[in-house]
């Protein structure tokens, strides 16, 4: 039955996908870990909002609000019910957020499903919900936003490459407003000459800037604002060395893992060497974009390579690696088109970035995988395999 069910149905994947979450979430509540510790300070956040105070004096332990206060207003809808089971409601939608990734995923994947078979299907969402759980869980069992960012990105990619130019901008604004990772997407558009888009993205930005005047002064108003400005200057001078263990970005792994690691980084040489490997970057991205412009939907990957590069930029914790979902899931569906030789450098970077699993390690282990940025040097091995078949225009 369930070989047939394999077989004939093309939802099975993702089924199993919210039952292993509803079965988590039985688990956390049995272990008493049940606590979405950062869910919490949404939470609390939105009621501050609807209240008019002060979203960013208050610190609830080592946790603290450092997202703007349009985010706050993202969570009031949850704060109207009692915290415990606004955090069970938080959880129902996050399967809801995650399985609809998935299913973003293959209907970018497969936007004709006449000749694909349904196992197939099921094979790539279970495969790459093998390789993402780790992430989603993690965000999960947090209570995070970063699976609400994966899913605007989703469907920002699914609008754009439907041509809806009004409704992607808009998805991207209110993505900065969580996170301004977003950011990363402008130089593609004017690339791409969305001259028009960017135009309803700055318009898009302001408009929803001023939601919180509904709940603040003018005064008050700007002073939420330069609180959250300061903030994310907090948080951008929080980078850790170069040569730091656990510093993820591309930036110190390649400082690490190189003769590079013999220069001495004072402020200035690690500016220059930074923006350079900034560069150099942009030079690949360029190279890849090319590579892919006579493809059938090359933008989609294309689209999933700037948001997979998004941890190894910025100075962000592991959990920030299920950005590179949309490159898994093509890794994946192609992988029978590989040679052994990028198969191995798939799998590689697949068992790097999904196995950082804390309790199957234990705390020694785990701690050095951190340290030694195994998470990003996997996430190297993605972009490597997803780079050779672009040379190759297989995508």
């Amino acid at each position: 039955m369930i070989k047939r069910l394999y077989n004939n149905s093309q939802y099975l994947g993702f089924i199993i996908i919210i039952l292993s979450l509803i079965i988590y979430l039985l688990l956390e509540l049995k272990n008493n870990k049940f606590e979405l510790v950062d869910y919490e300070v949404y939470y609390k956040a939105a009621q501050r909002i609807l209240n008019g105070e002060n979203l960013f004096t208050f610190n609830d332990g080592h946790f603290r609000y450092k997202y703007s206060p349009v985010a706050a207003v993202y969570f009031i809808p949850f704060s109207f019910m009692p915290l415990h089971l606004s955090k069970f409601i938080y959880w129902i939608f996050s399967i809801f957020v995650i399985t609809s990734i998935h299913l973003i995923c293959v209907k970018l994947l497969f936007p004709k499903k006449d000749n694909i078979k349904c196992s197939q299907i099921n094979n790539i969402v279970l495969l790459s919900w093998l390789c993402l759980s780790v992430h989603f869980m993690f965000d999960i069992h947090l209570g995070q936003v970063n699976i609400l960012l994966y899913l605007l990105y989703s469907l920002m990619v699914l609008f754009y490459i439907k041509r809806k130019d009004y409704i992607w901008p808009l998805l991207i604004a209110l993505s900065l407003f969580l996170k301004p990772f977003g950011l990363i997407f402008i130089p593609y558009l004017i690339l791409k000459k969305k001259y028009k888009q960017v135009g309803l993205i700055i318009g898009y930005i302001i408009v929803i800037a001023c939601v919180p005047l509904i709940f603040y002064g003018t005064t008050e108003f700007i002073n939420q604002y330069n609180l959250w400005f300061n903030e994310l200057g907090y948080e951008l001078a929080k980078k850790q060395h170069l040569l730091a263990n656990g510093n993820h970005t591309i930036f110190s792994v390649l400082a690490r893992y190189t003769p590079l690691r013999l220069l001495e980084y004072t402020p200035i040489i690690s500016k220059i060497y930074q923006w350079t490997v900034l560069v150099l970057i942009g030079f690949f991205i360029l190279w890849f974009i090319n590579k892919g412009k006579d493809q059938n939907n090359s933008e989609i990957i294309n689209f999933g390579l700037i948001i997979g590069i998004i941890p190894l930029l910025a100075f962000t914790d592991t959990n920030s690696f299920g950005a590179l979902y949309l490159i898994i899931f093509y890794l994946l569906a192609y992988f029978k088109q590989m040679s052994k030789g990028v198969k191995i450098i798939t799998i590689s970077g697949l068992i790097m970035t999904s196995s950082n699993i804390y309790d199957i390690w234990g705390v020694k282990l785990f701690t050095l995988f951190k340290e030694l940025s195994i998470l990003s040097i996997g996430a190297i091995f993605l972009i490597i395999s997803l780079s050779i078949l672009r040379k190759r225009k297989i995508i």
